[in-house]
C-alpha cells in the first residue's frame, strides 16, 4: 500500500468511527423500548441502529442509536 492509500484509509476509518459511549444490546433495547431478541432480528433484516462487533458481543454507539431514532421520525413524517 502506498503512503497516500494508507492516509486515505485512516481518514475514512476516522470518519466512520462512532462517537459517544458504546451501549450493550440490553441497554440499547431498553432505550428503544424493545427486547434484545427484537433488536437482533432488526439487525438480521438490515434494520435498526448500526452495531459494532467486539468479539462475540454487539455494541451500539449512542450516536448511531440517536441517528436511528431520527431516521424513524423522518420516515413517519
Amino acid at each position: 500500500m502506498t503512503r497516500t492509500a494508507i492516509t486515505t484509509t485512516r481518514r475514512l476509518a476516522k470518519s466512520l468511527a462512532p462517537s459517544g459511549p458504546l451501549r450493550t444490546a440490553a441497554e440499547t433495547a431498553e432505550q428503544l423500548r424493545t427486547t434484545v431478541s427484537a433488536l437482533y432480528n432488526m439487525r438480521h433484516r438490515g434494520q435498526g441502529p448500526r452495531a459494532i462487533k467486539q468479539g462475540r458481543r454487539l455494541l451500539y454507539a449512542q450516536s448511531d442509536i440517536d441517528a436511528y431514532i431520527a431516521r424513524l421520525y423522518a420516515e413517519q413524517g
